[in-house]
C-alpha cells in the first residue's frame, strides 16, 4: 500500500545557477526530506534583465559596488571619469557620473516598497526612551511579492483540516 500523500509539506525550488534541477520536498509532518519531479522553468526571456532600471549588467555591478563600498559621488564621479576617458571599444558600462547613477537607483527603488521610518517609546526605570527605526510595511512586502509575475505562479496555499 503507498504512503499516504502528504499534506503539509514546503516545497524547494532552487535557483537556476545553483545547478540542482530537482526540487526538494519537506514534510512538515517527519524530519524526512523527499525529492520531487523538476519544476517548470522560468521562460529565458523573463530574465533577460534582472538588472533593470539599469541600462547595462556592467552599470548594476558598478553601482552595486559603489554602494556597498560607500564611496561618495567624488569618488565615483573621478572613478568614471577614468573608466570613461579610456573606455574601450564595446565596454559595457554606460553610466557617466554620480548623478546619472543616483537616476538609475531612484529609478531601480520605484520597482520595491520603500522604507517608512518608524518610532516606538517604552519606559525603563523610570526613564522614556524613544528608538526610530526603517523598515518596509510587511503587508505592502507581501503583496509586492504575491502579486509579482515572476513570483506569483509560486506561491502556492496549504489547506489545513
Amino acid at each position: 500500500m503507498p504512503p499516504p500523500p502528504m499534506r503539509n509539506f514546503i516545497e524547494i525550488i532552487h535557483h537556476p545557477h545553483s545547478g540542482i534541477t530537482d526540487p526538494t520536498i519537506i514534510p512538515l509532518d517527519s524530519n524526512e526530506i523527499i525529492p520531487s519531479a523538476p519544476a517548470a522553468e522560468v521562460p529565458l526571456e523573463e530574465l533577460e534583465r534582472p538588472w533593470a532600471s539599469f541600462r547595462t549588467r556592467a552599470d548594476f555591478e558598478y553601482t552595486a559596488t559603489a554602494v556597498a563600498g560607500g564611496l561618495s559621488a567624488d569618488i565615483v564621479d573621478s572613478q568614471l571619469n577614468g573608466i570613461n576617458k579610456s573606455r574601450s571599444v564595446g565596454s559595457m558600462l554606460t553610466i557617466d557620473n554620480s548623478a546619472d547613477m543616483a537616476r538609475s537607483l531612484a529609478a531601480a527603488r520605484e520597482y520595491v516598497v520603500p522604507f517608512e521610518t518608524g518610532q516606538i517609546s517604552a519606559e525603563f526605570e523610570g526613564k522614556e526612551y524613544t528608538f526610530e527605526f526603517q523598515y518596509r510595511d510587511p503587508w505592502k512586502w507581501i503583496v509586492e511579492l504575491v502579486t509579482d509575475p515572476l513570483l506569483a505562479p509560486h506561491f502556492t496555499a496549504i489547506c489545513r483540516t
